[in-house]
């Protein structure tokens, strides 16, 4: 009798222990079928709102998705569907960076879905949009720089103008306004060979040998491969033989006072 109980007990405790761990099963099967039930919810919702118009509410609910689950088709769904909203023409919060950030996030966080090959032929649009913006952007910067390197050529055509009229401090106005609008080019180059050329001008009077000197020095400095060296260089030695006979005349007329004395 007593191994008779003993092995009722058993299989009473056995029987228990089958049925906790079915019942576990079902409640975690339940809370699986809900959240799934929950999810599918909200994408009727996003796209009811949608359809109205919605696009704030619309990307809350396909968020909520990815806040209930992390796989399976109603995440592909909502990634998808986050990032049409973001392109969306209409969309007032439109952007196409986060849309494609959805459309990349989709393709490498599920390679096998059926909505991966049309995520990726809209990343594909959103990179031809980029190059196309990029190449309008440099044909732009270089229509600047053409613009810049025009009217730099035309402020030195005037100042040529202006100095043969003896306009000496427009045409240093002119050189100078060139080389500051394009100090990389040639222009830039003869500015300063001009502005040294004007101030070492004979009937100048506002000459300065010391910043002739100055602009020719930094015109070689800026430029060492310009055609223009040569002459800078050579007015250089001239300015410094000038300098030098200012310097001789100086001590001169010291030496005079001092016999006067």
């Amino acid at each position: 009798m007593g191994r008779t109980y003993i092995r009722a007990g058993k299989y009473i405790l056995l029987c228990a222990a089958v049925l906790i761990i079915f019942t576990a099963s079902g409640c975690a099967t339940f809370k699986d079928m809900e959240r799934t039930r929950s999810a599918r919810a909200s994408l009727v919702r996003g796209e009811m709102y949608l359809a109205e118009g919605n696009y704030k509410r619309a990307l809350e609910e396909n968020r909520r998705v990815l806040a209930i689950l992390d796989k399976g088709y109603a995440v592909e769904k909502a990634l998808f569907n986050i990032a049409i909203l973001y392109a969306h023409d209409d969309n007032p919060e439109k952007d196409y960076q986060n849309s494609r950030d959805y459309f990349g996030m989709l393709v490498r966080t599920f390679p096998d879905s059926t909505l991966a090959e049309e995520a990726g032929v809209w990343i594909g649009i959103f990179n031809a949009i980029d190059d196309i913006k990029r190449e309008k952007s440099e044909k732009e910067e270089e229509i600047i720089i053409l613009e810049e390197q025009k009217s730099a050529l035309t402020l030195l055509l005037q100042s040529h103008k202006l100095l043969d009229s003896g306009k000496y401090v427009d045409a240093l106005k002119n050189n100078l306004a060139a080389y500051e609008l394009d100090s990389s080019s040639p222009a830039g180059e003869h500015a300063l060979f001009n502005m040294g050329l004007i101030y070492a001008h004979h009937e100048n009077p506002d000459k300065d040998f010391k910043k002739s000197a100055a602009y020719f020095e930094k015109m070689i400095e800026m430029y060492p491969q310009s055609p223009l060296r040569g002459q800078a260089e050579i007015w250089l030695g001239v300015l410094n033989i000038i300098e030098r006979s200012k310097q001789v005349d100086i001590e001169i007329e010291k030496k005079k006072k001092e016999l006067r004395r």
